[in-house]
């Protein structure tokens, strides 16, 4: 998902939120992206999102998918103890005013801070186990047509 997509609603990055939810445990890396039109397409006239003009569940899926990356790459408690101290500074220093302050509980997410603090203001909620909407299949079946083809035996 790219935020900041034209016609996108508060419901597309929920559902966006819970399909990433579902695939935490998975084993592998989220780039969250902005919307940036690409020249010769049908959206070249489109305007480009901008950090500072994301909503708050938009903040979210983007720092959520931080969060995912950094608990993947980064799994001792010192590596989290840095952005436990280093957020508060930045977004009291620098983050509120260059980006609003929709990025403020989203941002306390990355730094692994109680998820009571931002229950409120978050769709996600990492205290419980939520009900989620989507799950990861065990399997995935590969249709015919997408199977290779077998080859000749020599």
């Amino acid at each position: 998902m790219d935020p900041g997509l034209r016609g996108e609603t508060p419901d597309d990055t929920r559902h966006s939120l819970d399909l990433l939810h579902a695939l935490k445990a998975a084993k592998w890396c989220a780039v969250p992206t902005l919307f940036v039109p690409l020249e010769d397409t049908q959206l070249e006239k489109s305007k480009s999102a901008k950090l500072f003009q994301l909503t708050e569940l938009q903040w979210e899926f983007f720092v959520t998918c931080w969060r995912y990356n950094l608990d993947f790459f980064h799994r001792s408690k010192q590596a989290h103890l840095v952005y436990n101290l280093g957020i508060p500074l930045y977004y009291y220093f620098l983050g509120r005013r260059l980006f609003g302050r929709a990025m403020k509980y989203p941002l306390l997410r990355v730094g692994h801070f109680r998820e009571w603090i931002g229950k409120r203001k978050l769709y996600l909620d990492f205290t419980g186990k939520p009900a989620l909407r989507y799950r990861v299949p065990e399997i995935v079946p590969i249709p015919e047509h997408f199977a290779r083809p077998s080859l000749p035996i020599m």
